[in-house]
């Protein structure tokens, strides 16, 4: 193995192990039913995704390629006996990818973000629609304040308080003095 590829096998390890930790706990598949991790399931999560955020991100074939040939090129290392085709550029490009996902600016980081941000602002006009329409609907449906609908207050709940209450306080002043 040569230096060049050392050097990228050993980034290799960091990046896959960096998107193992981001994806714990989901499980993710390739096409063919296997369960695939770390810089593969990445890798996956760009295929599923791919229609909904291509039109945000130009760039979003260009860094899918990039990554399926960083990957490839790991198989290579790590499986093929002879010389990869690994070069200083591969290096470069895997080095790239290491420092986007650790500062959260890889290609999925930002897709995640302009989705929560289209989902917040949804819930957001959803709300003030809501609130619009709450008002409206109390001031297009107000009852009248007519003297004749208004309905007279009972004085009987009040009555029979006020007897419970001195009844209870001659039965105590009767018992008192016996």
């Amino acid at each position: 193995m040569l230096n060049v590829e050392k050097d990228f096998f050993t980034l290799y390890k960091s990046v896959d192990a960096i998107c193992r930790d981001m994806f714990a706990g989901k499980r993710y598949y390739n096409d063919k039913g296997e369960e695939v991790f770390g810089l593969s399931a990445y890798i996956r999560i760009m295929e599923t995704e791919s229609s909904a955020c291509r039109p945000y991100f130009p760039e979003w074939d260009g860094e899918y390629k990039k990554l399926k040939r960083l990957r490839w090129i790991r198989t290579q290392i790590a499986h093929e006996v002879g010389v990869s085709d690994c070069g200083k550029s591969d290096i470069g490009d895997l080095d790239a990818f290491y420092r986007q996902l650790m500062n959260q600016s890889d290609i999925l980081a930002r897709a995640h973000r302009l989705k929560n941000s289209k989902a917040k602002s949804a819930k957001t006009s959803k709300k003030a629609s809501a609130k619009k329409s709450a008002r409206q609907t109390k001031t297009t449906h107000k009852k009248p304040s007519n003297k004749k609908t208004k309905k007279k207050k009972s004085v009987w709940p009040w009555l029979f308080g006020i007897a419970a209450v001195v009844a209870v306080a001659v039965l105590i002043i009767k018992f008192l003095h016996g």
